[in-house]
């Protein structure tokens, strides 16, 4: 087994990895295999700083003559007193793309995805608690984390905090994930940085031909509806750059009180 491991390794690459983090806004048109999609952070009308950082990033291997893809999504919301939120966030995006990198070619001839990406989280959130350890209580950092992989047309997630996926299908937006907030509040019961006992939900679903996703920081939920986020989907379904623009106009024109992270794309 190890020397199938070893060779699997030996033909492993990553693609430079798309990031978007700090307050760089820039977007334009992208395309992973079969997924065309578009990604933007923004640091919003009222933020001095831009807490969340995005990815997407491309891993690919061959064994046993066949070339193995996979997909992988990022959006983490920090939070922390002076540059710590921003530190978290990216430390989290880094440390996930790392441990998915590392371990991938373990778990790629499996059916263990999310296990793969629940211990991914786990690992990031181990990395911040480190830092917090040396850190002065005002400076403590968090994040919220959101990581999707795609494989052929299924895509597995996990999360822990309150950013959000959705499939979208035949004009049906359809939130995936649960918020990790307690009742009628903005608090997270979970996070990275927070402790040792995480919760981290994981899930999956198959975009098959013409699925889409959307995934985002709370700094787009919070401001734009669903009904109106649908309708912004429905009118730009395959024009992955028009969606994530007009969604961040939207909630720059709602308040644009947050930091505004957005990763779109479906399945062609």
């Amino acid at each position: 087994m190890k020397s199938t491991i070893d060779n699997i390794k030996n033909r492993f690459m990553q693609d430079t990895p798309d990031l978007t983090v700090s307050g760089k806004y820039e977007n334009s048109d992208n395309n992973f295999s079969e997924i065309p999609y578009s990604m933007i952070s923004h640091m919003g009308k009222v933020r001095n700083n831009n807490e969340d950082s995005c990815a997407a990033t491309k891993f690919h291997f061959f064994f046993e003559g066949k070339e193995h893809t996979f997909l992988v999504f990022g959006v983490a919301d920090g939070m922390g007193g002076l540059e710590s939120g921003e530190k978290a966030s990216y430390t989290a995006i880094n440390e996930v793309i790392s441990y998915i990198g590392n371990n991938l070619a373990l778990s790629a001839t499996t059916k263990n995805k999310e296990t793969l990406l629940e211990f991914a989280l786990k690992k990031a959130n181990d990395k911040i608690m480190e830092i917090n350890d040396g850190l002065d209580a005002e400076k403590v950092m968090g994040t919220t984390m959101i990581i999707a992989m795609v494989q052929g047309s299924i895509l597995y997630f996990a999360h822990a905090g309150d950013s959000t996926i959705f499939s979208y299908s035949d004009k049906k937006l359809t939130q995936v994930n649960h918020t990790h907030r307690l009742k009628n509040s903005n608090a997270l019961f979970s996070c990275l940085g927070l402790g040792k006992d995480l919760k981290i939900e994981t899930g999956r679903f198959d975009m098959s031909k013409n699925n889409a996703f959307l995934m985002c920081s709370d700094g787009l939920t919070d401001m734009v509806n669903n009904i109106q986020i649908k309708k912004i989907l429905s009118l730009n379904y395959d024009k992955p750059k028009k969606i994530v623009d007009e969604l961040l106009a939207e909630a720059l024109k709602n308040g644009g009180i947050d930091n505004i992270s957005i990763i779109y794309g479906y399945h062609s």
